[in-house]
């Protein structure tokens, strides 16, 4: 498993179900179902639309109150979390 870094670019694993319930989003994967509400969610929202978790990290710094090493250890954290359960991999 490659550790996923700042300049990483992350995309979901193959065959994830994907769908939003009121404020969280469930994601169903073979190893069990996994929910995310809030912060977590907005990530998985960005991973399509931005090129790397860097640029995912501009975008919650601009829609929260955070400081920049906070949501960069945060993002990083949860990135290489979901990579370890199956959920996400990075693409370079």
């Amino acid at each position: 498993m490659k550790t996923i870094t700042l300049n990483s670019r992350v995309r979901f694993r193959a065959g994830l179900e994907a769908m939003d319930i009121d404020e969280a989003t469930v994601i169903a994967n073979a190893g069990g179902d996994y929910g995310l509400e809030l912060i977590a969610r907005r990530i998985w929202q960005l991973i399509p639309s931005t090129a790397t978790v860097a640029e995912v990290c501009e975008m919650l710094l601009k829609e929260y109150e955070v400081d920049r090493e906070t949501c960069q250890r945060e993002v990083l954290e949860f990135l290489n979390d979901s990579t370890r359960q199956g959920l996400t991999e990075a693409v370079d």
